[in-house]
């Protein structure tokens, strides 16, 4: 495969096995039995293994695997997918609870700046270091199919789980805003993996200045 053409077979097993995994999940939600959404989810994990494998011999690979060597790239990757699907979850279960007429404006607020400030941080993160420079397209296409994946994984999961769950409505929404918790609290320990950035150059004293600006006057 030549420099510049289009990994055809890497596009579908990628594309087949990410909609096979969130069919898996939401299915998992239209039916009581398990056998359906297992066998998507076997087909979905044997396209992504294919995906993976086929990546490692590629000469021309639709996504370059040794981009996740870098923990910035890795890091931002994982944080978009689990913020992300936290994000979209948690809009799902607000939209259910205001159509009660309960309201919760206040919320929606402070988790849209947070959504804007983790989007920002991760792309900043996720094309910052050598080997982003390197493969800056690939890095960059690569933050927007997680950033499309981690909401559809989210929404998926949680409507999965408000359906599958018995007991009272309270009960599954109380299940499903668990489900949701734990995409917070993934996405927090996804920054964990990013690498700190370069120390500020430390910002000479005042007195340092004035010393200066004194040496200066004639």
């Amino acid at each position: 495969m030549h420099r510049g053409q289009l990994d055809v077979p890497g596009a579908v097993t990628a594309t087949a096995g990410a909609g096979l995994l969130v069919l898996a999940v939401a299915r998992a939600g239209d039916t009581l039995q398990a056998t359906q959404p297992a066998l998507l989810a076997a087909a979905a994990i044997i396209m992504l293994a294919t995906f993976v494998a086929r990546g490692r011999r590629a000469r021309a690979p639709l996504l370059d695997l040794a981009l996740f060597k870098d923990r910035g790239i890795a890091g931002a990757n994982l944080t978009l997918v689990t913020v992300g699907a936290f994000i979209a979850a948690q809009v799902l279960l607000v939209t259910l609870y205001l159509q009660e007429g309960r309201g919760l404006l206040g919320a929606q607020f402070a988790l849209g700046v947070a959504a804007r400030l983790n989007q920002v941080a991760s792309t900043l993160a996720g094309t910052r270091g050598p080997v982003a420079a390197r493969s800056e397209g690939t890095a960059s296409a690569l933050l927007t199919a997680t950033r499309r994946c981690g909401p559809a994984l989210g929404v998926a999961i949680v409507s999965a789980t408000l359906v599958t769950m018995h007991g009272s409505a309270g009960h599954r929404t109380a299940a499903a805003m668990l489900a949701v918790a734990g995409f917070a609290l993934a996405g927090l320990l996804a920054t964990r993996v990013v690498p700190p950035g370069p120390p500020h150059p430390h910002r000479p004293q005042a007195q340092h200045l004035l010393h200066r600006l004194a040496d200066r006057i004639p």
